[in-house]
């Protein structure tokens, strides 16, 4: 299941170290759009080495914007920040080394834990009366491909961590050996919806079999969980 818990974005319940795939800390970007797609890219400290966003809006309704800003006032440091002013958007950040692909290993072993859930802080959540679908798509070096998603609602208030476990993925994803990681805020037919993505993680953990990756998320205190299955 996916699921969403309320409170200071960053710090899970009985999770002591997390692990970042960015924390928008280095390798600003800024791109924006009144129409169609466009893409940018640039090195920084990631998973991967490259982050890659990509901006997609409606026609003929204004413009939307999205920008990394690393130098953030504190005590937020870097962020991920979507401004939609009236037109509805889809931002992907996207890594995959630039195209050369991940090839990482994020099941890990009992000797040498890996992860068991993707994490997203959101900083801040401006729906109105809107809603902001969050996903995130995984593909391995075999081409398989999945994705979870989750809708946030008004109800929701921020900060909030969005959790994605690995076990929700279909069970033809090899974890083991993934290759491209894609997280997307899609806002839908809703327009003037802003956010703030503070960091985009990985729940660290060790899942010998898949019923045991619910108690492990179980143990994180997660609250209010919402789900919407592609």
């Amino acid at each position: 299941m996916g699921a969403c818990y309320f409170g200071t974005a960053g710090t899970s319940p009985a999770v002591v170290a997390i692990t970042p795939i960015d924390d928008f800390n280095d390798g600003m970007i800024t791109i924006q759009t009144d129409g169609g797609i466009v893409s940018n890219s640039v090195n920084a400290t990631v998973l991967g080495g490259v982050r890659m966003l990509t901006l997609e809006a409606e026609s003929g309704a204004g413009i939307a914007a999205a920008f990394v800003n690393p130098m953030f006032a504190p005590p937020l440091g870097g962020a991920l920040n979507a401004i939609n002013n009236i037109p509805a958007s889809v931002l992907t950040a996207t890594y995959d080394a630039g195209g050369a692909g991940l090839n990482v290993d994020l099941m890990g072993t009992q000797a040498e834990p890996g992860f068991l859930a993707f994490e997203l802080n959101m900083l801040l959540l401006d729906l109105a009366n809107g809603s902001l679908e969050t996903s995130v798509r995984v593909t391995d070096t075999d081409g398989d491909v999945d994705t979870e998603s989750i809708l946030l609602t008004s109800d929701i208030l921020s900060p909030a961590s969005i959790l994605f476990g690995f076990q929700d993925f279909s069970s033809a994803i090899n974890f083991d050996r993934i290759d491209r990681i894609e997280v997307i805020f899609d806002t839908g037919g809703d327009r003037s919806v802003d956010y703030r993505v503070g960091s985009i993680e990985m729940i660290p953990g060790f899942i010998p079999e898949p019923g045991s990756a619910l108690l492990a998320l179980a143990g994180l205190g997660v609250l209010g969980a919402r789900r919407k299955r592609d």
